[in-house]
């Protein structure tokens, strides 16, 4: 279970939001209710295999699935096929621990597993106080 200051992520299936790594392992976050209006989780496995796609881009495994979960993340709550995404953002540097907003208005957060890099991504609800700053 790692904590960020909008909600508790965990692994296993525990709240609405679920993100599932190429194993099948599931991760879920439950964030505060109310308080955004779109949500979405992005998880990948430290040791997925990525080196064709890190190759492609020119990054180290590592930092390829630390960028990959921060645009997977973004294009779901988006709701923007994440190709399309990526063709028009390309592969930026990735979400840091902490929130930080994107050029798209989105609040990310990193957040580091044992296991698994997950990306966090919210869109505020208007008129409720941040819970991110």
């Amino acid at each position: 279970m790692t904590g960020t200051d909008a909600g508790i992520v965990r692994q296993g299936v525990y709240g609405a939001i679920r993100s599932y790594d190429h194993r099948g392992c599931v991760f879920s976050w439950q964030p505060p209710a109310g308080a955004f209006r779109r949500v979405a989780i992005d998880v990948e496995a430290k040791d997925s295999p990525v080196d064709a796609m890190s190759r492609r881009f020119g990054l180290s495994p590592c930092e390829f699935r630390l960028r990959w979960t921060t645009l997977e993340a973004e294009a779901k709550v988006l709701d923007e096929p994440v190709h399309l995404l990526l063709k028009r953002l390309g592969l930026r540097d990735a979400a840091c621990a902490g929130w930080t907003r994107s050029a798209a208005g989105v609040w990310l957060c990193l957040i580091e597993h044992p296991t698994h890099w997950i990306t966090v991504a919210v869109v505020q609800a208007s008129g409720v106080r941040s819970l991110l700053h």
